[in-house]
């Protein structure tokens, strides 16, 4: 009896063992690493705004994202670009700090890595944003616009 009990307690270390080893990622070293910082380009973009709660505080919204950087390690002879999954090459960790749990990705986890080594990564975010918003009521009464012209001459 004392030897199941022992078997069903070593099955169950094992079991969390595994468990905890597929929760934690591995660490990929960045591009030259003690060398260099590595250069990191990004944009971002507001593809859409969707509805503004004021009261709640929030937006919905659709967020493009692009980031560049360059891994020797990752070139290749082949022509064209060639596709990775994110989480087999090293990256730059990016996080949206005032995304709702609402906000889903739309493309797949990948980078495109040209030739020379160059990666690219995008991505689009759509869903609620939590924001601190300063909204004002304008009355129409109260907006002008005007347009001012110039004759050039030439």
């Amino acid at each position: 009896m004392k030897k199941i009990h022992f078997l069903w307690v070593v099955l169950f270390v094992m079991l969390v063992q595994q468990a905890r080893g597929a929760e934690t990622s591995v660490v990929i070293e960045r591009p030259g690493a003690g060398n260099s910082p590595t250069r990191v380009s990004f944009g971002i973009w507001m593809v859409d705004i969707t509805s503004i709660d004021s009261a709640q505080q929030d937006f919905s919204a659709e967020v493009a994202v692009v980031l560049r950087w360059k891994d020797p390690r990752l070139a290749h002879t082949g022509t064209g670009i060639v596709r990775y999954p994110l989480e087999q090459v090293w990256h730059p960790r990016m996080a949206i700090v005032n995304e709702t749990n609402s906000v889903g990705r739309k493309f797949p986890e990948l980078v495109e890595v040209e030739r020379d080594g160059r990666v690219t990564y995008r991505q689009r975010y759509a869903g609620a944003f939590s924001q601190a918003l300063r909204l004002r009521s304008v009355r129409s009464t109260n907006v002008s616009a005007s347009v001012r012209r110039r004759s050039v001459s030439g």
